[in-house]
């Protein structure tokens, strides 16, 4: 097996730091009752969520599957916009949180 580069920690750091753009984006539709813009932006999220798969990272990957499974049963449950400090607070640590991921795909190698 070969070592991750530091190329592909960058493109893992940089799609989670975009994925948490596009839940803020989606709570942000929510809490102003805009629907069309959170399907869109649900959208948006799901499609960087797939340029994740390539980044080498299946970690990050499945930390933004199930941030966006959380984000569907939060609206659902009318609790999303109540937890948006939350979620800013997460975002704002994403390059810890993708330092944390990658340790995992280091230790593999």
């Amino acid at each position: 097996m070969h070592a991750v580069s530091r190329i592909m920690k960058r493109d893992a750091r940089f799609y989670f730091a975009n994925l948490g753009a596009d839940v803020m984006r989606c709570i942000n539709a929510v809490e102003i009752g805009d629907e069309i813009r959170y399907k869109n932006s649900l959208a948006r999220a799901y499609r960087t969520l797939s340029f994740m798969r390539g980044a080498q990272c299946p970690e990050a990957h499945e930390e933004g599957l199930l941030l966006l499974r959380g984000v569907q049963l939060g609206k659902e449950d009318g609790v999303l916009v109540s937890q948006k400090g939350s979620f800013a607070k997460l975002f704002s640590r994403t390059d810890y949180l993708t330092k944390e991921l990658m340790k995992g795909v280091n230790e593999k190698v």
